[in-house]
């Protein structure tokens, strides 16, 4: 068998690891995207900039915030992955508390509703939150991500070693390339193989 046999904490500590440092990755690349294009605009601005950012900064939020929910299996990031200082800290709760009232949740306390009425002249004054990152919070938050991926990744090579150092010992005289046939034909729909590219320094 080319997979190895992975005790089931195990499994899904890592898996909620791999998750992260996905996330991660689509929020940094998201939040570089709006930094390039300079996304800082306001509801009240002219043309379809406005929404193309509120659809980005949706997906960052979103993408930030998977991260430290633990989901139907109960499985949460490591606290002990995470090394912020005071200002990172706050970033972080500001962007959870964004995704908990705005972006997951329409909580009402962020919307406004004031009928308005002079004379003959009727309207209605509404308020929304703004979709709106300031490039200093996107340039930290980069920063954050960027550390946590790399924290996640030595901790799932941490998990993964043992099994791996365990399945040497006992690999057969099977071909790698046989082996790797092996684990291809049992992939399901959606999942691929990261096969690492080495050059021959000669």
């Amino acid at each position: 068998m080319a997979f190895l046999e992975i005790s089931e904490r195990d499994r899904l500590d890592m898996t909620k690891l791999h998750a992260s440092i996905s996330d991660l990755s689509k929020a940094v690349t998201w939040a570089q995207h709006v930094m390039k294009k300079k996304w800082y605009r306001g509801p009240w601005s002219r043309g379809q900039t406005y929404s193309h950012q509120s659809a980005y900064i949706t997906s960052i939020v979103m993408a930030y915030g998977r991260v430290f929910a633990s989901g139907r299996n109960g499985r949460r990031f490591p606290e002990k992955l995470i090394q912020y200082d005071d200002s990172e800290w706050a970033l972080h709760h500001r962007l959870l508390e964004m995704r908990n009232a705005v972006y997951a949740h329409s909580s009402l306390d962020r919307f406004t509703v004031k009928p308005w009425k002079v004379d003959d002249f009727e309207t209605t004054v509404i308020g929304e939150p703004i979709n709106k990152i300031e490039e200093t919070d996107l340039k930290r938050l980069i920063v954050m991500a960027e550390r946590l991926q790399s924290a996640a990744s030595k901790r799932y090579a941490e998990i993964v070693g043992p099994y791996r150092q365990s399945s040497r010992a006992s690999d057969s005289k099977a071909s790698v390339l046989d082996r790797a046939m092996e684990a291809i034909g049992q992939l399901e729909v959606g999942e691929a193989i990261a096969i690492p590219i080495t050059t021959d320094p000669a």
